[in-house]
């Protein structure tokens, strides 16, 4: 009787600081790029009252890091913060003010950029990870676990991009206008269930550049005519009608030549490396200071009762991921995608466990508890489940059902058997925008193992 009744005051001492937590955090960032490469930066954090504390020194972080940002104090409802408008002269400036935007060896490239003559190509790779435990909910009675997780579920973060020109490959959770903006609903980094990533490609086109090479191939073009015209009026005179000729060509081949050029600019896609970060590099993941709104609340929560929902543990290494973490892009296995750098690869999974081997292609396999990576020209190639521990973006592990792939991910872009299995094959693109193949090879009617590969 003692424990119904302690569980009933627990559950109404949830229910009431539920309702007092309601909608209780919310980060937006929103990025706005002109066509001129400058950047204007807005971000809001708003909260309820036993978040001012966290509030107000994320405020006085903002003031001091961008001395230049516009800061006023905002509220919505029953929450208030703040919010600050940066403007920035270019990407470049941008990427070293604000930690948002830093590079993590081995875990994501921050921002990256390389120079062209009619644009610049930029790559974003953002990481957000919340160090908070959430595993001690489970521990609770299943109607404080319902209501906790509740009030969790109401803290917000929200990213949004928006461009002078359609974006490339990206990650976005939404994309609108003809792909000039992009949303992410990073909320799993604050509630500590999931590592997030913001990926994107886009270009920042010279428009000067641009105009200079049409009236180029405008001249050449009206020249062609015009030697062309010369050359049929000037029959009767071969020398002259020759040299029209000869030179009406040249301009044609000046013109296919300065066509086919632009036609390779604009195709050719970047291959970035750790030259090209424009970022800040930091060894390791530190909590953003956002993820102390996540413990507050936590701790507030289970006051009431004195029972412990959520411990934070300090950030430790790139080892320290959780392997069973969701991916953010379909080609990826838990933490692992394809194009990882062998040094972004060793980073997020340490060193291998078991000797790594060189095949007759000369590529190398990489052995771990839960995966097989195979790497070539120092990329992933390759990779492929060894255990039921690691998922796929859409939540498909090793022993699931025939029936879950097809609900999952419809009919397969191909269907063939080797080797005793039956291997249902699904086609998509990898952050490099490379032809990948993501393959559930079936056994007796479940998923025997997962691989992923770029196709060449």
């Amino acid at each position: 009787m003692t424990k119904k009744k302690n569980t009933l005051f627990l559950t109404l001492c949830l229910i009431l600081v539920t309702m007092l937590t309601s909608g209780c955090f919310q980060v937006k960032a929103d990025i706005e790029i002109h066509e001129d490469g400058s950047v204007i930066l807005n971000r809001t954090m708003v909260g309820n009252e036993f978040l001012q504390d966290e509030i107000e020194q994320a405020k006085k972080d903002v003031t001091k890091n961008s001395p230049d940002a516009k800061v006023d104090s905002v509220s919505n409802g029953n929450l208030k913060g703040f919010h600050a408008e940066t403007n920035y002269k270019d990407i470049r400036t941008m990427a070293k003010d604000v930690n948002l935007f830093d590079a993590h060896k081995g875990l994501n490239n921050g921002i990256q950029m390389k120079k062209g003559l009619l644009f610049d190509s930029y790559s974003l790779d953002l990481i957000f990870e919340n160090n908070n435990d959430n595993k001690d909910i489970k521990d609770l009675p299943q109607e404080q676990q319902t209501l906790a997780k509740s009030m969790l579920s109401d803290m917000k973060f929200d990213f949004t991009l928006k461009l002078p020109y359609p974006s490339g490959n990206t990650n976005a959770t939404k994309v609108t206008n003809e792909g000039k903006e992009l949303y992410w609903d990073l909320s799993a980094a604050l509630i500590g269930n999931e590592t997030s990533t913001v990926k994107a490609d886009f270009r920042i086109w010279h428009k000067d550049r641009v105009i200079g090479l049409a009236v180029v191939a405008l001249v050449l073009l009206l020249a062609m005519f015009n030697f062309m015209a010369k050359a049929n009026k000037n029959k009767q005179n071969s020398s002259v009608s020759a040299n029209a000729k000869n030179l009406a060509i040249l301009c044609g081949m000046l013109l296919l030549i300065l066509a086919g050029g632009t036609y390779y600019l604009i195709e050719e896609q970047p291959h970035y490396t750790e030259q090209d970060i424009i970022s800040d590099t930091k060894d390791k993941l530190n909590s953003p200071k956002k993820n102390k709104a996540s413990d507050k609340v936590s701790e507030k929560t289970t006051k009431p009762a004195d029972t412990k929902i959520a411990n934070t543990n300090a950030a430790s290494s790139a080892q320290m991921l959780d392997i069973s973490t969701k991916p953010a892009t379909e080609t990826a296995l838990g933490p692992v995608d394809l194009c990882l750098s062998f040094d972004q690869l060793q980073g997020r999974l340490g060193k291998e466990e078991k000797p790594s081997k060189l095949d007759d292609s000369g590529f190398t396999h990489y052995y771990y508890p839960d995966w097989e990576i195979i790497v070539a020209n120092g990329h992933v190639e390759s990779l492929y489940s060894n255990s039921s521990r690691v998922q796929t973006k859409r939540g498909l592990r090793q022993g699931d059902s025939v029936q879950e792939i097809l609900q999952a991910y419809g009919d397969p872009y191909g269907k063939t058997e080797y080797n005793g299995s039956t291997l249902y094959e699904y086609q998509f693109r990898s952050i490099n925008n490379d032809n990948c193949l993501l393959r559930f090879a079936v056994k007796n009617g479940v998923i025997d193992y997962i691989g992923s590969r770029i196709i060449r």
